[in-house]
């Protein structure tokens, strides 16, 4: 109706010029056409308005309706009209949107500001929204015809105040779908081949339906829509929480226990399990898929902090539906504990013979574990594994204070820590058990070294000792820098150790100068056998760079020499040995030996100096329970290490 008066208008415009020749005319009846349209808009506005809403509707229904509507007329002028313009020159359609446009922004306006109450309901939220979907379709339209006249519109900033309600809403009808899709879960899996229920399947369809509720919104100003996908994103997150706590209710740690301890009840704990992070893993599709990478590159604030956001929600779900398998997992754990320390006491008992204790223990660890492993994702495996492997370390932990002095307890020392490293590699099979970020991890590492270390005798633990101390050696160094050469001569057995120069010293003189000598010995072979002998140079004065230049043959027996925890150690002493400048050592598998009849170059090695710091690694600390138990080797060493390295170790308050 409207374009055909616009088209009659234009037509009998175009005919007065021609009849009266009357070329000014051409811009006065263009202006006729346009205020004809103009009108003729407004007109069927307020006829559509009276036609298509009753005094039942409510205001976000009318607008709802009247979008809707005018959506429809500005496809069929687009798709039957448009064309016809055209053929004028002139396309009078920009004029047709814009008043739409126009009349749908004072309509959205009025209605929202009527509004009595926000947050809105849910019904009139979903009016409000797809009303305003219709309008953004005619802004596409729009900028079919004229991209210039999209500049004009902007439709969509009538509808600001109501963007929090939509995605309030979403999800709203979000947590209302789930709590249907759990109650109606039987907790079986979908498929023979699925490891997860109908639950988890309806989960991952509503979280998508949430991303088509955001590509469809695609709200334009940048920085807002970064704020509406945050608030949309936490909501998200929210219900993926909300689903993991509701479906984490059907679970009974009971049910596992005792003699209802059955496969089929296991299956259902794996399928709530594999349900609960199925959810969560569907959070790194939604933030692919809510194409966000694109969004950052639009803000004005720098798009790393913008992912952070992101990235903190989804982890922070992460964390909290893992605690609730962690937590469920603890108390199941503890179930096991008392089985597996009464295999650990039989294992330190056992005497020598071990294997059978320790097959019996690993044969039971199998029968708790198998049937999760059959059935749970290899994430959630993982975290079944790390608890039973950190109860079955406490449990070791806790028969130490048991072991007994002498010769006894070497031996029940020596069986615990054989037992711990092979169920270490029980645990930690490849492919199969636990993955190298557990291994790392460093509650484990804390109780695997204290148990390693309360089993070990003396003697190795004084070797251990000395390489934990080899690894605060630094590749750079402030303190200055040794050069040595070095070489093994293995039918002499005999260490050649030539000490050539040294670098970078700190002055300790008025003058900015230093007077330094350097000592050099076997750690802790000479520790270990009081061995009073002093390998040191002569006495190098009022220089930062001395030269040595003195060499040193070192009785070491060639099976000392291989033994981990061997180190060649020199240390650079100020004025007399007094003060302590440095310490260098060297691993003696990394010197080069040369064997009888074979030609072998010495390696020389330029060394940084460091000092040790820190003395409260797990070795250290046992060394001094035993040297306050007067255990001679552990004294021995102690006082050789404070002479040599004048460092006084200490256990420390905690």
């Amino acid at each position: 109706w409207v374009c055909c008066i616009a088209h009659n208008s234009w037509t009998l415009c175009r005919t007065l010029q021609k009849l009266y020749m009357l070329q000014p005319f051409t811009e006065l009846s263009r202006g006729t056409v346009e205020d004809c349209i103009r009108t003729s808009i407004e007109e069927w506005f307020v006829k559509l308005s009276s036609s298509l809403c009753t005094s039942k509707d409510s205001k976000a229904s009318a607008l709802k309706i009247q979008a809707e509507a005018c959506m429809n007329t500005c496809h069929a002028v687009q798709e039957h009209i448009v064309s016809v313009f055209k053929e004028f020159g002139v396309s009078y359609y920009s004029i047709f949107i814009q008043v739409i446009g126009s009349k749908l922004s004072e309509l959205c306006k009025f209605c929202i500001s009527e509004e009595k109450s926000l947050p809105l309901d849910k019904a009139t939220s979903i009016f409000y929204y797809q009303a305003y979907l219709a309008c953004r379709q005619i802004e596409k339209y729009a900028s079919m015809a004229n991209p210039s006249v999209l500049e004009t519109l902007n439709i969509w900033m009538c509808y600001e105040p109501v963007v929090g309600n939509w995605i309030e809403t979403a999800c709203i009808i979000c947590k209302e779908r789930i709590k249907e899709a759990v109650a109606s879960d039987t907790v079986v899996r979908v498929t023979d081949g699925a490891h997860h229920s109908s639950s988890a399947v309806d989960v991952a369809v509503f979280l998508h339906q949430s991303i088509a509720f955001w590509k469809s919104l695609n709200w334009p100003d940048a920085e807002q829509a970064f704020g509406y996908a945050l608030a949309h994103f936490q909501n998200i997150c929210h219900c993926t929480e909300d689903y993991a706590k509701t479906i984490y209710k059907r679970l009974n740690a009971k049910e596992l226990t005792g003699q209802s301890f059955e496969r089929d009840k296991i299956e259902k704990v794996c399928i709530i399990f594999n349900n609960m992070a199925h959810s969560c893993n569907q959070l790194n599709t939604v933030s692919e898929k809510l194409d966000m990478d694109s969004l950052y590159k639009r803000l004005s604030r720098g798009q790393g902090e913008a992912k952070k956001s992101f990235d903190r929600l989804r982890e922070s779900t992460k964390e909290d539906i893992e605690h609730r398998i962690v937590t469920f997992v603890e108390e199941y754990s503890q179930t096991l504990a008392p089985e597996i320390r009464m295999f650990v006491t039989s294992i330190m008992t056992t005497g020598h013979e071990t294997s059978t204790a320790l097959e019996a223990l690993r044969d039971h660890l199998t029968q708790s574990l198998q049937a999760f492993g059959d059935y749970l994702l290899d994430e959630v495996f993982q975290i079944i594994l790390a608890r039973v492997w950190s109860i079955t370390l406490k449990c070791f932990h806790a028969v130490l204070p048991d072991i007994q002095k002498g010769a006894k307890g070497q031996v029940q020392g020596d069986n615990l820590n054989q037992a711990v490293l092979a169920l270490r590699s029980f645990f930690f099979a490849e492919g199969n058990g636990l993955t190298g970020e557990n291994l790392e991890n460093s509650r484990y590492k804390h109780l695997l070294t204290e148990i390693e270390c309360k089993c070990l005798l003396t003697t190795d633990l004084v070797f251990k000792c000395c390489t934990k101390l080899c690894q605060y050696r630094s590749q750079s160094s402030t303190l200055g820098e040794l050069t040595i050469n070095v070489q093994y001569m293995e039918e002499r057995s005999v260490l050649k150790v030539n000490v050539l120069t040294a670098r970078l010293l700190k002055g300790t003189k008025k003058d900015g100068s230093a007077d330094t000598i350097v000592q050099v010995w076997m750690m802790p072979q000479m520790a270990l056998q009081g061995t009073k002998t002093n390998y040191k140079t002569d006495l190098k004065k009022g220089t930062l760079t001395p030269k040595y230049d003195k060499e040193f043959q070192i009785p070491v027996k060639a099976e000392d020499l291989k033994r981990d925890g061997t180190h060649l150690a020199l240390a650079v002493y100020h004025t007399d040995a007094k003060h302590i400048a440095g310490l260098c050592l060297v691993p003696c598998q990394d010197i080069p030996v040369l064997r009888a009849q074979e030609s072998c170059a010495s390696k020389e090695m330029v060394l940084p100096l460091f000092l040790i710091q820190d003395t409260s690694s797990e070795p250290l600390k046992e060394l001094l329970v035993r040297q306050a138990a007067h255990d001679q080797e552990a004294v021995r060493f102690h006082k050789y290490l404070d002479k040599k390295l004048h460092v006084t170790f200490r256990s420390s308050p905690s």
